[in-house]
């Protein structure tokens, strides 16, 4: 049965893995520390800043920096988190514990920093797709796309649906800078909309807190269509014409018993597959974990359900690649 067990599978290993980082920390001084002007995420979330900046200011960081240094000085450069970083200067903490790699390059650096940031908390696509253009970019890193989704463990199809989202424009765009689509399929969806509908929905969005969902622009394009449509009209059905027999009479060849003889009607052509009446084959598949669910779909480069609820709409893409 596929549920939310998966996450929680994927916090325990992630904590897991911060108590083995944690045993090699060290309290590095704040004022040796300093951020990354190329992380990609470039937005923050003011309350909860406040809220981290609380728990810290309470029970210290319990996770470790990961920082690297800077080549020819003392200094260290932060690779992931940067915000608890912040939290700690707001806090009023002069040291916080840090994991020191020394031997980072641009390249790695990047990709960890993107993998941190897509396994905790999604960040927003826009700067997602951003690094991923740098790490496509020929006077950059110039990979492939094949291999930044390796490098990922993401699908090519996955960074290619990532990096439409630059070319996106107007209120898409504008939803997507403020985080109310999260998704590049959402994002295609919504960016068909008539104007005033798209509108309509970031007002909603923006009022309630909440990303604009995929469910909604489904249903907002039902109903376009529909209207587009009009009302379906009813149509008889064609009459069959006799077919034309040829008249006979004193010019008229008298015709052969062979040819006044009914014609055999056409066979229908034999059925293939199970008999009529006989109940459908139903084939019992193995109850998947949700990690299991998005193995599948990566492995089979079908961009993967965001959560559950979108498990429908992600095995009809499923169904749609396969087909």
């Amino acid at each position: 049965m596929v549920g939310t067990s998966g996450t929680s599978v994927r916090e325990r290993l992630r904590q897991g893995a911060e108590a083995l980082l944690a045993r090699s920390a060290h309290e590095i001084a704040l004022d040796r520390i300093e951020p990354d002007p190329d992380q990609p995420r470039k937005s923050h979330d003011p309350e909860r800043a406040v809220e981290l900046a609380e728990s810290v200011r309470s029970q210290g960081v319990l996770s470790p920096l990961l920082v690297t240094l800077i080549p020819g000085t003392d200094r260290y450069r932060i690779v992931f988190g940067e915000r608890r970083y912040h939290a700690a200067r707001e806090a009023g903490l002069n040291a916080v514990p840090c994991v020191v790699r020394e031997q980072l390059d641009p390249l790695q650096i990047l990709v960890i920093q993107l993998t941190e940031n897509l396994q905790r908390e999604d960040p927003r696509p826009l700067e997602v797709a951003a690094s991923i253009a740098r790490l496509e970019e020929p006077g950059a890193f110039g990979l492939s796309r094949s291999e930044i989704a390796r490098l990922l463990g993401r699908s090519p199809s996955w960074v290619s649906n990532m990096l439409s989202l630059l070319a996106t424009q107007g209120t898409t765009r504008q939803a997507l800078d403020e985080n109310h689509l999260r998704d590049p399929e959402t994002s295609r969806l919504f960016s068909r909309l008539p104007q005033d509908e798209q509108e309509a929905l970031l007002a909603e969005a923006r009022s309630s807190g909440l990303p604009i969902r995929r469910s909604s622009v489904r249903r907002h394009l039902g109903t376009t269509a529909g209207e587009a449509a009009g009302p379906e009209q009813p149509t008889e059905p064609p009459v069959a014409s006799a077919p034309e027999v040829p008249a006979v009479g004193k010019g008229s060849p008298e015709p052969s018993r062979e040819a006044t003889s009914a014609a055999p009607e056409p066979q229908a052509p034999r059925r293939r597959g199970r008999p009529a009446g006989q109940a459908p084959r139903v084939i019992n598949l193995p109850a998947l974990s949700w990690q299991e669910v998005l193995n599948l779909f990566r492995l089979l480069d079908v961009e993967p359900p965001s959560d559950p609820s979108e498990l429908p709409e992600a095995f009809v893409r499923l169904r749609d690649a396969l087909s």
